[in-house]
Formats: C-alpha cells, sequence, structure tokens
C-alpha cells in the first residue's frame, strides 16, 4: 500500500463514528457510507451493504436541541396563550420532528422496504449502549450472513 493510501485510510478511520468501531468488533462485513439506494431519488443510507441489501440510519437529529424558557413564556394553543414556568426545559427542532421531515422518512423507509431493503434505524443512544450493533447483528443473520 502505497503511503499516501495508508495516509487516506488513516483519515478516513479518524472520521469514524462509534458505530463503525462496532462494526468491525463484531466482525461484520465493512458498509458503504451515504449509500445511494434508490434508482431515481438522490436517497442515501448512513450506512448499507449492498450485497445483504441492509442499510443503517442514524436518528440523531430527533432529539433536536435543549431549550431552557424564561418568565413570561407561554404555549399557544388553540388560539390561547398558556404560561409556561420559568425554568422549563423544551426540546425543540431536529428534521426529524417536523411534520415535512417525519414525511419525508417515512417515503424514503417505505420505498427502501419495497425495494427489499432491511432497515434498522437507531438513535445515538442505542449506538452508544449497544442496542444498535445487536439489532444489526440479528439483521445480519436473518439474511443468513455468518461471521
Amino acid at each position: 500500500m502505497t503511503q499516501a493510501a495508508l495516509f487516506a485510510l488513516r483519515k478516513q478511520r479518524e472520521q469514524d463514528l462509534p458505530i463503525d468501531l462496532q462494526i468491525r468488533a463484531a466482525n461484520l462485513p465493512e458498509p458503504e457510507s451515504e449509500y445511494r439506494f434508490h434508482p431515481v431519488r438522490k436517497w442515501a443510507f448512513d450506512r448499507a451493504w449492498p450485497t445483504w441489501k441492509i442499510a443503517f440510519e442514524i436518528e440523531g437529529g430527533g432529539f433536536g436541541r435543549l431549550v431552557i424558557v424564561g418568565p413570561g413564556t407561554v404555549e399557544r394553543r388553540k388560539g390561547k396563550s398558556i404560561p409556561i414556568d420559568a425554568g422549563t426545559s423544551i426540546r425543540i427542532g431536529g428534521r426529524h420532528n417536523t411534520g415535512q421531515g417525519a414525511q419525508a422518512d417515512c417515503e424514503k423507509y417505505s420505498r427502501a422496504a419495497i425495494l427489499g431493503w432491511l432497515v434498522i434505524r437507531a438513535t445515538t443512544t442505542m449506538i452508544r449502549d449497544g442496542l444498535a450493533i445487536t439489532l444489526l447483528e440479528d439483521a445480519f443473520r436473518a439474511k443468513g450472513y455468518a461471521a
């Protein structure tokens, strides 16, 4: 392997996510990143194994950001102002939490299923606590993979 190739590999490994390290530790095949699976749409999976038609999606944006409300904050509901206690924390944002974002996700995952993909979706918490890699291992077993 050339020096440039080694440098590129090292640089790529520095950008690995925790799930990438777990995939290697579990002796699963190396995935493709940002794999475009649809013949027309520009949809991509975070990680994919095209040979096995297994995909992995990290749903980290679903949690949004934490906001602590100040005094005098109200929620508008059905035309009425409902006071919110100062110091209350609220999670807002995240594309997956909007109506349009949730609908787009539903279409993407439904189209993937129609094309025969097994899509494992996980939050960053599921990656941290090991549930995500367990689900991926189960998906590979379901498809007949033996490490």
